[in-house]
């Protein structure tokens, strides 16, 4: 029981983290992407031994954070090619 309340926790904080990162630091949203798919995971995890709102959220979130996390990414990366196409 514990350790399912661990990895309800954890999935919580992971796919939280990876909203945080996708707002504010979009230039490390590979680190965000790789939270929000460890939040996905756990929260599978937790799903197959017993149902729970918080790692239903957990869910949510890590799914909210690979979508934030890649249109970050894709931004970055165009935005990176915009100035070198401009600067060359």
């Amino acid at each position: 029981m514990d350790k399912v309340r661990s990895y309800e926790i954890a999935s919580l904080s992971c796919g939280i983290l990876s909203l945080v990162i996708g707002i504010i630091f979009p230039y490390i949203s590979f680190l965000g992407l790789i939270l929000a798919i460890v939040a996905i995971a756990l929260s599978r995890v937790v799903k197959r031994n017993e149902e729970s709102s918080m790692a239903q959220a957990g869910f949510v979130t890590g799914v909210i954070g690979v979508v934030l996390n890649v249109l970050s990414f894709m931004a970055c990366v165009a935005c990176v090619g915009l100035m070198g196409y401009i600067f060359s």
